[in-house]
């Protein structure tokens, strides 16, 4: 389950980010503008009362992410000796048991240097289009919920949206970043973006989604033995990728 930071680890985390940003700025040749750009965004937040255990963990995630990719070009160009295995400190540590959690669902091949996070929600996005949300519309026949199937019907489009693999075995909101991923050279900040987007869109639809399961799950339910085990699965796969992927707090204003 997704726990919010102590104040002292949330010290900790900070001051690895930090730390992470110094060393990809110095042993990558970045600009220091970088780093900036990462206090600011933290000043943001903190003054946006926003959830700071969730953002700083997208933040080492996301920084983590672009020195892995540099370090990818690296030895794309020349054959290095294995380094020396790190010591575990707290933020990796943090880092691995989110990795861990979303691991279970199956990523989709992106491009090689797209982020492992949304090669997992895509995946898990799709097989909850393919194989557990048709059996929602069983469900509400036998309950005769003309408001519920209306929803159902909006909710399905925009999942479609998020988690169908088209030709390019992509999503349509993947697109724009499967273009920018794919040009040379990168515009890392339209790339980030375009991750941040695609994660909100989803966090937003499995809350819907979430809602009106709850919402449904109330109703005095005539329905077989069989259809109450799906309908528990489908909810039990929704709210795991909102814990998993750390969207609790990530919801639509009402």
């Amino acid at each position: 389950m997704y726990r919010k930071l102590s104040p002292q680890e949330i010290s900790a985390v900070v001051a690895k980010i930090r730390q992470k940003y110094d060393e990809y700025c110095s042993k990558f040749f970045k600009a220091q503008r970088v780093k900036q750009q990462f206090e600011e965004r933290y000043l943001n937040a903190l003054k946006q009362g926003l959830d700071i255990s969730n953002f700083l963990l997208a933040e080492i995630s996301a920084i983590s992410e672009l020195i892995k990719i540099e370090e990818q070009k690296i030895e794309a160009a020349v054959v290095t000796e294995k380094p020396a295995p790190k010591k575990t400190d707290f933020a990796d540590k943090i880092i691995a048991e989110n990795n861990q959690k979303i691991r279970k669902y199956t990523p989709i091949s992106i491009h090689k240097d797209s982020n492992p996070e949304i090669k997992h929600l895509l995946g898990a996005l799709n097989c909850l289009y393919e194989q557990h949300f048709p059996g929602l519309h069983s469900i509400l026949r036998r309950i005769n919920n003309s408001a519920a199937n209306r929803d159902v019907i909006t909710i399905e489009h925009k999942l479609r949206q998020l988690g169908y693999l088209g030709v390019e075995q992509i999503s349509a909101s993947l697109a724009r970043y499967y273009s920018l991923i794919n040009q040379f050279p990168r515009d890392y900040r339209a790339i980030e973006r375009e991750e941040k987007d695609f994660i909100l869109e989803a966090a937003f639809l499995l809350h819907d989604l979430q809602d009106l399961l709850v919402s449904i799950g109330s109703q005095k339910l005539a329905l077989e033995h069989k259809y109450k085990e799906e309908f528990k699965t489908l909810y039990d796969y929704v709210d795991g990728i909102i814990s998993d992927f750390r969207l609790k707090d990530l919801k639509r204003k009402r």
